[in-house]
C-alpha cells in the first residue's frame, strides 16, 4: 500500500464487501451514492471523508427500496480505514477497522494484518514459517 497525504479534518475510508451472502452492493453516505455494484470480496478505492458522523445505506446492486445494512458510522480526523460489510443476509452490519499505513515504509520489512470475517467459519489458526 503507498504512503497516502491525509487531508485536515478529514481520514481517508473504503469499503470492504466481505458479505458472503450479498450480491452486488451499492454503498450510499448520507443518501448520496459512492460506490456502485461492488462484488463480494472487492475494496473499493480510498475517498476522503471530512471527521463526523455518517449514516452508511448498503442495498442490493441497482436498488434503492429497502437497505440491506443501515447504520451510522463515525469518522475521526486523520484517520485511514476499512468499513468491511459482515454477517449473513439476516444480520449484516459494518465494522469500522482503523488501518495503520506507516508514513515511511520500510525498506526490509513488510506487513501483514489478517482478519476473520467469515459468519459461518470456525475459528482459524494462522500459521508463520510453520
Amino acid at each position: 500500500m503507498d504512503c497516502f497525504e491525509i487531508k485536515n479534518n478529514s481520514s481517508l475510508v473504503r469499503i470492504f464487501h466481505a458479505a458472503p451472502q450479498a450480491q452486488n452492493i451499492d454503498v450510499y453516505v448520507n443518501d448520496q451514492m459512492v460506490f456502485s455494484d461492488l462484488a463480494f470480496g472487492d475494496f473499493t478505492k480510498y475517498v476522503y471523508l471530512d471527521e463526523g458522523e455518517y449514516n452508511v445505506s448498503v442495498y442490493l446492486a441497482g436498488q434503492k427500496d429497502r437497505p440491506i445494512i443501515n447504520q451510522m458510522v463515525d469518522i475521526s480526523s486523520q484517520q485511514i480505514f476499512t468499513v468491511a460489510t459482515t454477517g449473513n443476509l439476516d444480520n449484516l452490519g459494518l465494522l469500522v477497522i482503523p488501518d495503520k499505513v506507516s508514513k515511511s515504509p520500510s525498506q526490509s520489512y513488510s506487513s501483514l494484518r489478517v482478519i476473520h470475517l467469515s459468519p459461518n467459519a470456525p475459528g482459524v489458526d494462522i500459521l508463520v514459517d510453520g
